[in-house]
């Protein structure tokens, strides 16, 4: 059986997600680095938490979000 509904990501969304990918690779291999001098001088900045951010998700999938969270607290 085919699903016709297979989740797919829009090319905008894929390229941030690829982006992303590579921040943070190279935030791991910054913060490896200073630890491995056991040195924390350098200015390691974190502005943004990529683990919270909902950039996927798009109108439809928002709708079906607002749903859920309506029928599971009974409007």
């Amino acid at each position: 059986m085919e699903d016709d509904d297979v989740p797919q990501l829009s090319a905008g969304t894929f390229t941030a997600l690829v982006e992303f990918y590579k921040e943070q690779n190279e935030r791991e291999n910054r913060l490896k680095l200073v630890n491995s001098e056991t040195s924390l001088n350098e200015d390691l900045n974190f502005d943004e938490n990529w683990q919270l951010s909902q950039f996927w998700y798009d109108e439809k999938t928002v709708d079906v979000l607002i749903k859920v969270a309506l029928k599971k607290c009974g409007c």
